[in-house]
Order: C-alpha cells, then sequence, then structure tokens
C-alpha cells in the first residue's frame, strides 16, 4: 500500500487506544513478571543506565503487524501480546502523525515523494515555457513531440538537445 500522508498511516495502521486496558491489567502486581510488561515497561538489553534512563510508555495503541514490526525495530516499546500489537508511545499532547518514528515509516514504506521538475517534464503532453538554470539564455520550452528542450540565445538559431541528454536540476520550473 502506497500512503499519501502520515495521516492515512495513522488511519490504516494504528487501530485503537488501549490505555484503560493497560492501566486496568496493571493494577494487579502479578502483572510485573510478564513478558508483556517488562517489553513496555522495562529497559531491553541493558541499553538504560539507570532508573531514571527508563522509557516511559505515556500512552498505549493496538497496531497493525507491519508498524509493529517497525516500530519494534526502530527502539519503540512494541509487544506483540494477547493476539494484538501493542505500542507503548512516548509521547502525547500532539497528533501521531507528528511522531518522527511515523514520519519514518512513511518515508521508508510508501509515502510518495515529490517528483523532480524533470519527472514532470517528461510527463508533459503538450509544449510547455520552462525556466532553466542558464543565464544566457532568453528563453526555453519543451517540444513535447520531439522530446526536446528548445533553448533560445538570443541568435537566429535555436539550440534542441534530447530530453534524455539534459541534467536532472538543468531545467528549473515549468511555467
Amino acid at each position: 500500500m502506497q500512503f499519501e500522508s502520515e495521516e492515512q498511516i495513522v488511519a490504516t495502521e494504528v487501530h485503537s487506544n488501549v490505555g484503560q486496558l493497560i492501566q486496568k491489567l496493571t493494577e494487579n502486581e502479578s502483572c510485573y513478571d510478564e513478558d508483556w510488561y517488562y517489553a513496555l515497561f522495562q529497559p531491553i538489553d541493558g541499553e538504560y543506565d539507570s532508573e531514571t534512563d527508563y522509557p516511559e510508555p505515556l500512552e498505549f495503541w493496538t497496531v497493525s503487524h507491519h508498524l509493529g514490526n517497525f516500530l519494534k525495530e526502530h527502539g519503540e516499546l512494541v509487544v506483540n501480546d494477547f493476539g494484538l500489537w501493542i505500542w507503548g508511545r512516548q509521547t502525547s499532547g500532539q497528533r501521531i502523525a507528528l511522531d518522527h518514528v511515523i514520519h519514518v515509516y512513511a518515508t521508508m514504506y510508501g509515502k510518495r515523494q515529490e517528483k523532480t521538475v524533470m519527472e514532470r517534464v517528461l510527463e508533459l503532453t503538450e509544449d510547455h515555457e520552462v525556466e532553466v538554470n542558464n543565464k544566457v539564455v532568453i528563453s526555453a520550452r519543451v517540444d513535447v513531440k520531439n522530446q526536446e528542450l528548445v533553448e533560445d540565445i538570443g541568435r537566429s538559431k535555436l539550440y534542441r538537445k534530447p530530453l534524455s541528454e539534459v541534467e536532472d536540476g538543468y531545467i528549473l520550473s515549468i511555467h
């Protein structure tokens, strides 16, 4: 699946707030010996030096299997237990879509990247004026039929160059 935005990731990959469930479960001290408790509330593999360095989950959310694995790989507090992937989110007070780890997920797994000017040029279906990175050029346009950049430097002859030979970044914008 390709995501349009971080908000779409949250809408499809983050399922439910389970903070009240976790609160109820932790009221019973016997849970302190459970694997899920250690995964959400205790440091992993001696990464933390003292009690003040322990990660502190502030919210608890069920997430998709794919996002759960990603969060775990990126050092987030995540457990796969009770038939659910539970994320111990360490931030609160802002939309989940603003979390850095969600932005990283979006970048790695499908957030559509802006197309380069050259990619947009190659998709043109009719001729367009363009701005190029050359102060000598008075005007320039894309000849779609011949797939060429046509440049006017003020002499009687126009300079033509195949679009396949134009370096990325030379065409600055499409008008």
